[in-house]
Parts: C-alpha cells; structure tokens; sequence
C-alpha cells in the first residue's frame, strides 16, 4: 500500500534525524567535532601528526630547560671559582709586600693553596644528575699515524687539544758480553772447560745469572774437561731459558772475539742486561772482571777552580754609588758576612756593618783578603754596573765567597788548571798528600805530595816510580796509562785533608757493556721526554710504539675533543662543550709559591679563562631561552590547528541538536497519527489501493 511505503520513508528520515541527534550529542558531551576515523578521516590523520610533533616539542622544552639549569649550576660554579681566583690573586699581590714577615708570606701562601684546592673540589663536585660539568670527558677524534700504534689509553680528564709525538732517538738496545779468556782457538764445539782456560781437576757447575725487565733467569752451566757443555751447548741452554722466561733477550757466539754475547731485541734501559755468575766449587775461573786506575782527577772531574770577579747587590740604578749604605745595596737590615775562600782551602770570614758605604766596604774586604789570606787584590765599587770589582795582580789566584744575609749574587772566571798549577788551587790541601798505588800483589809504591806541588811535579814524580805506569797532563785531569803493566794498579790509596778523585777503568772485563741501552728520546707537544721502552707513559695518556716505528722515526698526531653535552629537540640537537676550568687546564696546577710573579701571571691567566667560560656560558643561556621561546610559539600553533580540526564547535553543535530534536519529535508524532489511520482503515476491511 502507498501508506505502507509512505511510513517506511518517514522511519527511515525518522531515523537519520535520530543518529544526527546522537551525533550531536556525542560531540557536545566529548566536546571533539571528530571522535572516531569515520567522522573525518583527513582530520584524524592530520590530527595525529600534530599530535606527535606536540609530544616532541614538549619534550624539547623539557630538555631546553634542563639545559637551561645545567648551564645556571655551571655559571654558579664558575662565579665561585672565579671569587676563588680573585682571591688568590689578592694574597698574591701581597706577597710581595715588605711590610709583611715571612710568616705573613707563608700564611698567604697557605691560603691560595687551599683557594686552589676549594677550586679542584668545586670542579670534581659540580654536577647534575652524577654527570660532571666542569670536567668533561674527552675522545680521540683522530690519530695521525695509527699504524705505529699497538695500544693506545687516553684518560677522560686530559684537556683537549692536538698533541704531537716524534721520536727524536730510538734508543739501543744493550749488548753485553761473556767473554772466554784464552789465547787458543775457539769454536763452538770446544768444551767451555777449555775456553776458559779452566785449571781444577774436577768438573762443576756455574750458573750465568741473567737479569732483564726485572727478571732474573739462572742458567746452569757444567764445566768439564769430559762431557761438560760446550760453548755451542751453552748458547742454546741459554736461549732456551731466555725464551721460558719471556726475556727479550738472545744470546749467540761472536767467534772474531771469543766471546758470548747477549743482546736485547729490545730498546731502553728497561732491558738492560745484568750478568752474573756462581761457581759451585771454591778457586773455578770467572769472566772475571779488572778495574784499573786511569787518571788522578779533581773532587768534581776536571782540574778547575773559580776566581771571584764581582758581587752584585739587590740594588741597581744611577742612584747607586760608593757612598750608598750597604744595607740598601744587600736590601737587608743587618750586618752582612763574607766567608772567602782562597788556596788550599783557607778561608777568612767576617761581618760589615750594614751601615757602611760601599767604598768603605771594599776597603776592608781588601785589607781582610791581604792580611789573613795574603792575596793582593784590588776590590772596588763600580757605580758603572752596580758591582764589587775584583782585579788580581795574580790572575792565577784562587778566591770564591759565601754571603749571608741580604740579596746578592757572585761571578767567577773558571779557570782549568796548567801544568805549573799549585794543588791548593785544585784541593783543598793544606800540608802534605800521601799517594800509595796498589795491585793484586799490595803496595807497589808511595808518593809524597803537598799544597805546593804543581801538576807537571806530580806528573814527573809519578814517571820516576818506574813501577810501569806513565803519567800524562789532558783533558783537565792526570792521565794513567798502564799497558806495560801486567798486575794492574787496582787502587790509590790517599791520606791528607784533600784527595783526588780516582778514575778507574775496567779492562778484560768478565761482562763487557758492547752497547750500552739507551732510553727513547721523544718530544710531545714541544716537550723533550725519556721513555726506557717503547711504552709511553705521560699524565693522561699512554701507548706503546711497534718496533718499525723506532726505526722509521714517525710523526704521530693525536687529536683529543671534549665530548660534547648534547640537548635533544626532537630530530635536531643542540651540542657545547663543557668547560674544563681543572687545576692542569688553567695552568694552576705544581704551582712555585715562592716565585710570585709568576703565580700572579698563571692566576691572571686562569681568571681571564674562567671569565670567558662564564660569558660563553651566559651567552648559551640566552640562546636556549630565545630557543625555548620560538618552541613555546611553535607549539601554541599546533595546538589552536589540532582545535579546529577536532573540537567541537558549541554553537553549531547545539543549533544542530535542537533542530534534530524538533525534527525527530515532529516525526514520530506524524508517525504515530499515519500508523492510527491505518489500523483503523484495515479494520474496517478496506484494501488500500485497489
């Protein structure tokens, strides 16, 4: 019936007008335009990438502002420190002031010590979250020259900077020897019975103790005349315990001259080679070993001795002459005192009164000099340099001083001894010098010396012993030559109040150094260094060398960077470098308290570091702030565009829901009076239609 399709139509407007209600509804109760994907597919879609840069904006504002109170802890930090320093600097300013007492000065002195040390603390102290923020660690960025390289270790407190290596010397390797005293032939197949020339008639053992890197490796060795080891057997006995005990160290048989040698496969005095040796049995042979006596030398080395030139006072200017006060030359406030030195070792000592001039003050240094050492010279005061000027009749004389009291200094001519030489110019010799020469057999002979005695009269004496040494004046010392001697002169043997220095040789000895090792001479950054292997060790930073390295004498560049303090904004980041305001990095650290100025300069130089740390630190604030702005802006954006792409509009939404309501009301009410006429037509049997 048409009624029946005109009823189906108004259910199914009815019911469009109902779910626009609910519609309604939901949004206004949500208060979102979009609830699900359906409502508006592109909006949710847009929605949620907005949504996801909101998230990552947030979380950079969080990160900025955590690097915000990063940098304020860091300022706070550096503010300190910098009070510290101008402190210090203060106290150093003091130091030198005359007004104070030494025990002022040391009390200063103590003061900026534990200024420095506040500043250490503050450095390892300051942190956020546990991570250190005056002190950051440090990286390779990259090391020039690699491959010579088998290990490398930085320290993360080495300040950054580009350090530079070169080998300078690479160094040698020892070489010692055990040589085999006989005239005969030797091969390596002899028997090292006969090798050594050996005399007992019964076999034993002797044990070569070899010493290296600090190790030790004993080696028996049997010495027979039947079945003993030879000299191929013992090398290999002693390769084999070299190589068991790790030792860079090979031993192998020189046949040109008859000896055993062992040699380091290794550079620096970390491998040097000790020997010894122990016989089992009591009057066996030894490499044995000889010293003899080479030379008669001075108490330092060479036959030298000073002549004072000049005294120089505190004092300097044309305001000095010889009227002026010896307290204002010496800057001192007592009496000054002069012990002088002349031949033999006598001596004079006095004071002057810090209240006489300087001209009478060279007068009575010169009558002390001539009365009571007996040497003519002329002391003057000269008003041209500001000195006490020495002049000798005698340019050979011998005269040196000790001043106490007031600030001073000395100047000597250094005169090397001639064969016309007095030995009270050399030694402090006063009356007579007894030599006796020794050998194996005892006293050979006897020489009688004194103060008097030149060098060219110690030389003839010695020659006219006819014991078979000859004497001989070079080089600043005595020389002794024993080569016509068979038992050689061992030792001298002096009595007197001053005595040579004896120089001594050791000839066919039973372990000869053929190459002494020598430490690896490097530079690193501008700085000369010993290394006694191709291990480096230097504060903060070590590593070894491969052994090609040494010979190809490379240059090795490390380059070290902070590692950087990274702020997170989503994909992008912000990175800046800590500031490393440490003791070693501000050049405060192994300090000389004494010298003033130049802990005054170091301290000014900390304090201009520490202030650019801080003004770099301020200006990163303003940055992050400026930073933080932008994303506050930025973020306001996103959310007013993801508002108009799910909020609901409140007005429309309730214009909306009172016309669905209206709407649907006004049709289940026509709903409701078509269906009662249809029941009532069907009732009064009537087909609709027909």
């Amino acid at each position: 019936m048409k009624m029946d399709i005109q009823i189906s139509s108004a259910l199914r407007h009815l019911k469009v007008r109902e779910n626009l209600l609910s519609l309604s509804l939901e949004r206004l109760s949500s208060g979102l335009r979009v609830n699900r994907a359906s409502d508006d597919a592109v909006s949710i879609s847009i929605s949620s990438r907005l949504r996801y840069q909101l998230s990552a904006i947030s979380t950079s504002i969080d990160n900025l502002n955590d690097g915000i109170s990063i940098l304020r802890t860091i300022d706070g930090a550096l503010s300190k420190i910098g009070s510290l320093l101008a402190r210090a600097r203060n106290l150093s300013l003091k130091l030198n002031e005359d007004t104070n007492t030494e025990l002022d000065r040391e009390t200063y002195r103590e003061e900026i010590k534990q200024s420095l040390l506040e500043i250490e603390d503050i450095v390892k102290t300051t942190r956020y979250n546990n991570k250190p923020l005056l002190a950051a660690p440090s990286k390779v960025l990259y090391i020039e020259g690699k491959e010579y390289i088998e290990d490398f270790y930085i320290s993360s407190s080495l300040p950054a900077g580009t350090y530079t290596m070169s080998i300078l010397s690479a160094g040698k390797m020892s070489e010692v020897a055990l040589p085999l005293r006989t005239i005969q032939d030797i091969s390596p197949s002899t028997s090292l019975y006969s090798a050594l020339g050996e005399s007992v008639s019964d076999g034993y053992i002797k044990t070569i103790y070899i010493t290296s890197d600090g190790k030790t490796v004993g080696v028996p060795l049997t010495i027979s005349s039947v079945n003993g080891d030879t000299v191929s057997s013992a090398v290999d006995k002693i390769n084999n315990a070299l190589r068991e005990n790790d030792l860079s160290i090979v031993a192998y048989y020189d046949s040109e001259g008859k000896q055993i040698v062992l040699s380091s496969t290794e550079a620096g005095t970390r491998y040097a080679i000790d020997i010894s040796e122990v016989n089992s049995i009591e009057g066996a042979r030894y490499f044995s070993s000889i010293s003899e006596v080479t030379s008669l030398e001075g108490p330092e080395g060479l036959f030298t001795y000073r002549k004072l030139t000049y005294i120089e006072g505190y004092r300097k200017g044309p305001g000095v002459t010889g009227g002026t006060l010896l307290r204002d030359y010496f800057n001192c406030t007592g009496p000054v005192t002069f012990e002088f030195t002349g031949f033999g070792g006598r001596s004079v000592s006095f004071s002057i009164s810090s209240t006489y001039t300087l001209d009478y003050a060279s007068l009575l240094i010169k009558n002390q000099l001539r009365n009571e050492l007996g040497i003519d010279v002329g002391v003057t005061f000269n008003s041209t340099i500001d000195r006490f000027v020495f002049t000798y009749s005698n340019p050979a004389e011998r005269l040196e001083v000790s001043i106490t009291g007031g600030v001073h200094s000395e100047g000597y001519e250094i005169i090397e001894a001639r064969e016309d030489t007095q030995l009270g110019n050399i030694l402090d010799l006063q009356g007579s010098l007894s030599l006796t020469f020794l050998d194996e057999t005892g006293s050979v002979a006897t020489l009688i010396l004194n103060e008097s005695s030149t060098i060219g009269d110690i030389i003839n004496a010695i020659n006219n012993l006819n014991i078979g040494i000859l004497a001989s004046y070079s080089d600043g010392k005595i020389n002794i030559d024993q080569s016509n001697r068979v038992n050689k002169i061992f030792e001298v043997v002096q009595e007197g109040s001053a005595v040579f220095s004896i120089g001594k040789e050791t000839v066919n000895t039973g372990y000869p150094v053929l190459s002494p090792p020598e430490d690896i001479i490097f530079s690193f950054n501008d700085k000369v260094y010993t290394s006694n292997c191709r291990e480096f060790r230097l504060e903060g930073i070590s590593f070894t060398l491969k052994k090609e390295a040494l010979s190809l004498l490379p240059l090795i560049r490390f380059q070290i960077t902070p590692e950087p303090f990274i702020i997170s904004l989503g994909r992008e980041r912000i990175t800046f470098a800590l500031p490393d305001v440490s003791l070693s990095s501000l050049g405060l650290d192994n300090l000389n308290l004494s010298d003033t100025d130049l802990l005054l300069s170091k301290i000014e130089v900390a304090v201009d570091k520490v202030s650019g740390e801080r003004s770099r630190i301020g200006g990163l604030e303003n940055i992050f702030r400026d930073i933080l702005l932008t994303q506050d802006i930025y973020k306001q954006n996103l959310e007013e565009t993801d508002a108009r792409l799910l909020l609901t509009d409140i007005i429309q939404e309730v214009s909306n829901l009172g016309r669905e309501k209206a709407l649907l009301l006004l049709g289940t009410s026509l709903i409701g009076e078509m269906s009662n006429i249809l029941r009532e037509i069907k009732l009064a049997g009537y087909n609709i239609g027909r």
